[in-house]
């Protein structure tokens, strides 16, 4: 991104107003620059005067004059200070916050009109909310300190050389010459490392992006034994992204060695010619000094840009990445016509599915229509083409004739309602807020009567962050109940069905049949019982449209391509569905120990509708009578909470106030101390450099104004010549060895902060949004880093710096060495502390206003399609601008501005200057200091203050970075629900068997059991099927089984030993599973498999993908096994991200295997040979399979059934 971008100013139109008020401050700045050196070299003049003993009325009034006028002076650049920093500190939330509503709208625009492929182009999700949130937050650096230095560029120096140039036109030739050399290497420079700098910040994208993707799927990495191992891989990640910055960053800063270079010895060339031309008498001392206290004020603009440029690096790539997603945005298509309020077909005009030939399907108005066939066939993204929401590559789709690119985006998505294959929630408030996520202001009645129809939960119900707090199933329906709540002419359900027990199935099925002559339905199906409900069935396969049909003339064998018949009775396979595993991959079966299993007494689909809470005395028609129920396989059916048996295991941790947290992370860059001092003394030593530059510049030309022998100039000259030499070398030094010390303890904070997220997940960040997580282990993190580079070294260097400037001063003359320690203890305390201090509350409540912001955007961002397509992206982008109204409201205060420190203390630094002044002359007078030291004083003191300049900035940093700290260890000091053991004891060896005692499960302290006196026995060997309604709190028990969660009164036994005694490292070898949101990593097919097994070989991999039925997919792909699947599997279709979970869990081998939903989006063909693998290679393992579906039961040894109401569990009959 260029310094000043033009599509930055096209989009944002505060930021042209800032540069002409920061043009006209600079102008200002410029003349009062002019105006203190002239003063100053009047100061000396006459102390020289005052030294020859001219002791006249008007030499002394001419002092106190210029005296006083340095103290207005002084004044006139404080008040120009505040209003520069009050500008900027206004407008920077402004631009940032237009940017972001720029980049968010093209965002939605891209969505509404291509769909969201965009974002796997992007980066996915979490790249473009980091870009949105932290990322353009880091644009205060470009707006506040980069881009006013830019403009000073372009206004000081023109004015300062105008001035050199009425004293002496030879120093201002030089300077002139000299000057537009600078941002020429420069830029040099930059180009030739350009191509290094954009691969590191292409790896640190990467990187950042590599820890938000293990951050979410940390509970996989867990039951997979892999989240402890990750440490060390982030720990090597991070080392070596140092390495190759540091690489990297040793050409980058050549750009500002060679400013600095070129600036250092130009103002010692001048000062040496000033000298030597005084010798000769060719210039007076009044012009001499005049051009030695201009001269650094013409680069001085320039270093400022060289030294903020690397701290903007991050902020001006964030706005690049956000205009690149502008312009990547097509502009509005010319003349679309409106939707219309009514059609009467639709039509699918030689349309390329899956490049295997052309679709021609037509769709009437009023009339169901169920899409079958396998996985990954293409129903889904016809779908995508019906909405609008994918533009096909070959064909058209026609509304009444007319095509659908050609018309309103916006106004045909109002005409649609559409369930997608995975809801998200996407408000994160209640059921009723989901609900109306299309129809705001819907009437509560008609909003109870679409939750009613879809079987969904009742309208008060909390949903949690991301639907945490419903099961699948309740989080389907809620977005069943928001189609149906949108009453539009066109209804889109992708697998409606999918992940719901067979009544609310049922129950869905009737809700899709009520709408039968009042809209138009297209539904994807994989159970015959939502095919049922169609008028007519589409069989889609290979991309191509197989069949199409009545449904009265389809049966299920038709389509969905299962042996049993449309009225949902199963019957046996007449064999395998996949050949049995070869001897290769290790998932052959261990012995099996007998296991007494009665005979079937019911129908293994169960026929469940509304089950009451049932107790030991209640039994349905149907049922195995109790006392027929093997004892070795049961469930408890007491619902009487029981206190738990087992030892407390709470520990408390006492949350830390800002400091000490800030301390606690600066302790984990302990190892990088000596590298940190080192790059703090050579700070020191380029800031003493300058002072000694100035000085020694000082000395040269006063003392060469009484024309004395050249040899006594040269010790002077080679003094100035190696100071202009040092300070360059230094700072390149200062700026190598801090940032790789920053680097090095970066990398050991992101790994501490990962090890302790670890026992954390996913109970305890259960109540964090996950946007605000985001931003805690993102921005934050990095900002603790950052403080060391903007806040702890700057402080100390210019300590260092300043303590050694006094002590030279009061060398020469103690009474101005007095006066300069107090003057420079003032400045420092009132642009350090003080300021800090007063700041401390609004960087909090900034840092908190943000962290809610970032709530938002990647609410916006992980829920876009649906709220895209429900018409809601309008009011969320308003909601997140609200959001940026906040900070900018914080931004507005004036009383916990920074520009107050920095205007005092620049007031201190010209009271400072005048009291030298004056104390230096009536030294002089006294004859206790010669003219010559005078001046040496008085600049002295001028660039005695150089050092404090960036103080305020740097405890502004100290504060930020307090903030952050207490906001990352806010969540690392929350007690893990889910502990280590204090002595551990082993699992048994062989088979192992399950038992739950009285097991009591909340989510909250005070909310209701999930799980309450719950009692479960699995012997070793045995498979049992766990079935019951949607939130009945099957996956809580497998959360319990896989300890992601600990109960708050009983028992979890595995292999008779208590699960909070097992270490984990123990537990995930023998126990493992799938998840029902288990994560899909942004990675390769290989790594995400490798998750499971790391020694597993290539044909382990191949094997176990072809068992669940994806081997064929993969040897189609260019990449095979190095296909990359993208953020959470978006690049695969549901069933096959489903497989490849499978895939992964089956590949582990563990003595306890834990399935949860492991056929979901699975056709009935695929689900049968995916049913029949598990059975093979899990004979003789304890097995718990959670499922809605009943393909396979009959092999099974139990199937348990939760009930509703209390989730008091019941036993079905063994199958």
């Amino acid at each position: 991104m260029k310094p000043v971008d033009p599509r930055l100013l096209r989009v944002t139109p505060a930021l042209r107003g800032y540069l002409l008020r920061l043009g006209a401050l600079a102008v200002a700045s410029a003349a009062l620059v002019i105006l203190q050196g002239t003063l100053l070299t009047d100061v000396v003049v006459t102390g020289q005067q005052v030294g020859a003993g001219v002791l006249t009325g008007t030499v002394l009034a001419g002092t106190g004059g210029a005296v006083a006028l340095l103290v207005l002076v002084a004044a006139a650049r404080a008040v120009v200070v505040w209003l520069s920093e009050r500008t900027a500190e206004r407008t920077c939330p402004a631009v940032s916050a237009g940017l972001r509503q720029a980049m968010l709208g093209a965002v939605v625009e891209r969505t509404a009109g291509t769909g969201g492929d965009h974002r796997d182009r992007d980066g996915g999700a979490g790249a473009l909310a980091v870009t949105a949130g932290a990322g353009l937050d880091g644009m205060d650096a470009y707006l506040t300190r980069f881009l006013p230095a830019l403009v000073m560029v372009a206004v000081v120096p023109p004015f300062v050389l105008a001035r050199i140039a009425g004293a002496d036109l030879a120093s201002a030739g030089v300077l002139a010459v000299v000057l537009p050399l600078v941002p020429i290497f420069m830029v040099l420079v930059g180009l030739a490392t350009r191509n290094r700098t954009d691969r590191q910040l292409a790896v640190l994208s990467r990187l950042s992006g590599h820890f938000l993707d293990v951050v979410e799927g940390l509970p996989t990495l867990r039951i997979f034994n892999r989240a402890r191992p990750q440490v060390a891989v982030i720990r090597r990640i991070t080392d070596a992204y140092r390495g190759q910055t540091m690489a990297a960053l040793r050409w980058a800063f050549l750009s500002s060695f060679v400013l600095e270079l070129l600036a250092t010895l130009s103002v010692a060339l001048v000062a040496v010619s000033v000298g030597l031309r005084l010798v000769s008498g060719s210039l007076d001392l009044r012009a001499g000094l005049l051009v030695l206290l201009l001269a650094p004020e013409v680069y001085l603009p320039l270093r400022q840009v060289g030294a903020q440029y690397h701290a903007t690096v991050s902020g001006l790539t964030a706005a690049a990445a956000a205009l690149d997603v502008l312009d990547a945005t097509p502009p509005p298509r010319p003349g679309s016509r409106p939707a219309p309020t009514r059609f009467d077909t639709l039509r699918l005009d030689g349309v390329d599915l899956r490049g295997a030939g052309r679709v021609e399907l037509t769709i009437r108005q009023g009339e169901i229509v169920a899409l079958v066939g396998p996985s990954g066939a293409g129903k889904s993204t016809v779908l995508a083409l019906l909405r609008g929401a994918l533009r096909p590559t070959h064909g058209r789709v026609l509304v009444d004739g007319v095509d659908l690119a050609g018309v309103d985006p916006a106004g045909w998505q109002a005409r649609v309602g559409w369930l997608p294959q995975r809801p998200h929630a996407v408000c994160g408030g209640t059921v009723a807020d989901e609900a109306r996520l299309g129809r705001p202001g819907a009437p509560a009645a008609e909003v109870a009567a679409a939750l009613a129809a879809a079987g969904a939960p009742p309208a008060e119900q909390r949903v949690g962050e991301d639907g945490g707090e419903l099961s699948a199933g309740e989080l389907r329906r809620v977005g069943l109940a928001r189609v149906l709540l949108r009453d539009a002419p066109l209804v889109l359900l992708d697998e409606p069905g999918e992940s719901l027990d067979a009544a609310a199935e049922e129950r869905v099925a009737a809700a899709v049949a009520a709408l039968r002559g009042r809209a138009t339905v297209v539904l994807v199906a994989h159970s015959a019982a939502l095919a049922d409900v169609a008028d007519r069935v589409v069989t889609i396969a290979a991309g191509r449209v197989a069949a199409d049909g009545p449904t009265a003339d389809w049966t299920a064998t038709d389509g969905l391509g299962s042996d049993r018949p449309v009225d949902g009775r199963t019957e046996p396979p007449p064999g395998p569905a996949h050949p049995p595993a070869p001897a290769a991959l290790t998932l052959s079966p261990a012995p099996r120990p007998a296991v007494p299993v009665p005979p079937p007494a019911v129908p293994l689909r169960p026929a469940v509708t509304s089950v009451p809470p049932v107790s030991a005395s209640v039994r349905r028609p149907g049922d195995t009578p109790l006392e027929d129920i093997p004892e070795d396989i049961s469930v408890s059916l007491a619902g009487v909470r029981s206190r738990s048996r087992h030892r407390s295991r709470s520990r408390s941790r006492s949350q830390s106030p800002p400091a000490s947290a800030h301390r606690r992370a600066l302790e984990l860059f302990v190892s990088a101390r000596r590298r940190f001092a080192l790059g703090i003394l050579a700070g020191a030593a380029a800031l003493g450099c300058g002072i000694g530059l100035t000085a020694a510049s000082a000395w040269l030309i006063v003392r060469a104004s009484q024309q004395p022998p050249v040899l006594t100039l040269m010790v002077a000259i080679v003094a100035v010549r190696a100071f202009g030499l040092g300070r360059p070398v230094f700072r390149y030094v200062e700026r190598l060895v801090t940032h790789d010390a920053a680097l090095r303890g970066l990398a050991r904070l992101r790994a501490e902060v990962f090890a302790r997220l670890v026992p954390l997940a996913p109970a305890a960040l259960g109540t964090h949004r996950r946007g605000d997580l985001l931003r805690r282990f993102t921005a934050d993190v990095d900002g603790v880093g950052e403080s060391l580079l903007r806040g702890v070294a700057p402080t100390a260097s210019a300590a260092l710096a300043c303590a050694g400037a006094v002590i030279m001063v009061a060398v020469v003359s103690p009474p101005a060495g007095g006066v300069l320690a107090v003057g420079l203890a003032v400045a420092a305390v009132l642009a350090g502390p003080v300021t800090g201090r007063r700041t401390q509350e609004m960087v909090t409540a900034t840092a908190a206003a943000r962290a809610r912001r970032d709530v938002e955007i990647v609410a916006v961002l992980d829920g876009l399609d649906e709220i895209v397509a429900f018409g809601a992206a309008p009011a969320r982008l308003a909601r997140v601008h609200r959001r940026d109204g906040e900070i900018a409201r914080l931004a507005a205060s004036w009383r916990g501005s920074p520009a107050w420190g920095s205007a005092a203390a620049m007031f201190a630094a010209g009271l400072t200057l005048a009291a030298v002044s004056a104390v230096g002359v009536a030294a002089v007078g006294q004859q206790a200091l010669s003219g010559v030291m005078l001046g040496v004083v008085v600049l002295t003191t001028v660039a005695a203050f150089e050092p404090l300049a960036g103080l305020t900035t740097a405890f502004a940093a100290l504060a930020e970075a307090r903030a952050s700290a207490t906001r990352v260890f806010a969540v690392l000091d929350r007690e893990p629900l889910v502990g280590e053991p204090a002595h551990p004891r082993p699992l048994p060896d062989g088979p192992l068997e399950v038992r739950m005692r009285d097991v009591v499960l909340r989510y909250a302290p005070d909310g209701p059991p999930v799980l309450d006196g719950f009692d479960l026995h699995l012997p070793a060997g045995a498979r049992v099927a766990l079935v019951g309604a949607s939130g009945a709190g099957k996956s809580t028990v497998a959360d319990l089984l896989l300890r992601l969660r600990d109960p708050q009164a009983g028992e979890v036994l595995v292999g008779g030993v208590d699960l909070r005694d097992v270490a984990t490292d123990e537990l995930y070898r023998r126990v493992t599973g799938m998840t029902q949101d288990a994560h899909v990593f942004d990675a390769t097919l290989r790594e995400n498999l490798l998750i499971a097994r790391t020694d597993a070989t290539e044909a382990d991999l191949t094997d176990v993908l072809g068992r669940v039925g994806l081997g064929g997919w993969v040897a189609g792909l260019p990449d095979g096994l190095a296909t990359r699947v993208g953020a959470d599997g978006e690049r695969m279709s549901g069933g096959q991200r489903q497989r490849l979970l499978l895939a992964r869990a089956l590949l582990s081998d563990p003595a306890v295997l834990v399935l949860d939903e492991p056929t979901a989006h699975l056709d009935p063909v695929t689900e049968a040979a995916v049913m029949r693998t598990i059975l093979d290679v899990t004979r003789g393992r304890t097995v718990l399979l959670i499922s809605h579906r009943t393909v396979g039961f009959e092999e099974l040894d139990a199937v348990v059934e939760l009930a509703g109401g209390t989730r008091v569990p019941a036993l079905r009959s063994a199958a």
